[in-house]
């Protein structure tokens, strides 16, 4: 065979290797893992699952007190703190005209205590600052005497109005409202267990002290009259307690003598009355 015949078959052996090279198929870029496998029915999974129970909703600390305190809210501290409100009726009396014109009617107050403890949590003096208002209607059947009564005009398109100067006048009540600003000073009584115990407790007391604040009496005859007014009270009480926490809650009533004097009607005889209050309180004390 000549050399030509060499090249020639040599030239067709190449040919044909490189044909058969490019006919495979190149190989697989490496890619994502595979797919976890689909069951029918069960949700898809998208990543891992926390088995952990949620965290469950608690008070605050403040609220449900340290763990394991065992001697109550108020624990070695001689001090106390309450907030309080009080509601219920005023049962008005008296030998003014006032005072017997009046119908039952509807207390309500509102105030802060401090209180100073004995070393025994037994006993404790009191200061307390409140704030309250009366409220009574009238039967308009007694009638007062008025004099030189000044009442205003209607103001005309000028804005200008002129007075009228009544001499005398007789009138009857429709209503009688008293906002007073307390201050009493007194002493309280644990009668089962000290103010710091852990279980319910039950005390009593009194104080007394002095009122101060403005009146607005309305009349039948005439526009409403307002004055300043002022008084004296008493008082006796008696609350449960129970601890909760870092506070310690408070129910009971309260009965209280109260006297209010006035010129709202020219003379303290007219316009003194006298009033019992039976009232249901509730507080707070920390």
């Amino acid at each position: 065979m000549n050399v030509k015949h060499i090249g020639l078959c040599a030239l067709v052996v190449t040919l044909l290797g490189a044909t058969a090279v490019r006919a495979q198929e190149p190989p697989a870029a490496p890619g994502p893992y595979p797919a976890e496998p689909f069951v029918q029915g069960a949700p898809p999974v998208t990543g891992p699952v926390d088995a952990s129970p949620s965290p469950v909703p608690q008070l605050s600390r403040w609220i449900t007190g340290p763990p394991g305190d065992c001697c109550g809210p108020l624990g070695g501290k001689t001090i106390g703190y309450e907030i309080y409100l009080r509601n219920g009726v005023s049962i008005p009396f008296g030998n003014g005209v006032l005072a017997r014109d009046l119908d039952v009617g509807w207390v309500i107050q509102g105030g802060a205590r401090v209180l100073f403890f004995n070393p025994a949590k037994l006993a404790a003096w009191t200061v307390d600052l409140s704030v309250s208002n009366v409220n009574n209607h009238a039967e308009g059947e007694h009638k007062a005497l008025l004099e030189h009564i000044i009442v205003p005009g209607t103001p005309n398109i000028l804005g200008q109005s002129t007075s009228t100067v009544i001499p005398s006048i007789e009138v009857t009540f429709h209503r009688y409202n008293r906002t007073f600003v307390n201050a009493a000073f007194g002493r309280e009584w644990y009668l089962w267990d000290p103010a710091n115990s852990c279980g319910s407790m039950w005390r009593a007391g009194v104080d007394a002290g002095p009122r101060y604040g403005s009146s607005k009496l309305e009349l039948n005859e005439l526009p409403h009259r307002t004055h300043v007014i002022g008084g004296v009270f008493v008082s006796l009480h008696t609350d449960v307690e129970w601890p909760c926490g870092a506070c310690i809650y408070q129910a009971g009533f309260r009965a209280e003598w109260s006297y209010t004097f006035s010129e709202i009607l020219q003379d303290f005889n007219n316009a003194n009355v006298h009033d019992v209050m039976l009232m249901l309180n509730l507080g707070v004390r920390f």
